[in-house]
């Protein structure tokens, strides 16, 4: 990563602009430096706070099929549910193929 930095400026600023942001948010020299002052913020209070969301996800049904269900997220992403079928719809289905 020093490396990096010293020898191309362009590509260590691409690659590394996230780390870069965080180690000066929180005033830490390297990324070992970073750690250790994480971790020991952990240990001072270790229980975990529960954030809590803006909005509830929303999964709307598009279409229902015998076997599965088309939901769309509430980002307009859609996928496929699989229904699980009980032993008698396999039996069912097994014979419907012979």
């Amino acid at each position: 990563m020093d490396l990096l930095k010293k020898d191309k400026k362009e590509r260590y600023d691409k690659l590394f602009k996230n780390w870069d942001a965080c180690l000066k948010k929180n005033k830490a020299s390297n990324l070992e430096a970073l750690y250790k002052k994480l971790h020991s913020e952990i240990r001072k209070n270790p229980k975990k706070t529960k954030t809590e969301r803006k909005n509830k996800p929303v999964r709307k049904v598009i279409g229902k099929d015998k076997y599965a269900v088309v939901r769309e997220d509430s980002k307009g992403r859609k996928y496929v549910r699989h229904v699980k079928m009980g032993k008698e719809q396999k039996k069912k289905r097994v014979v419907a193929k012979i």
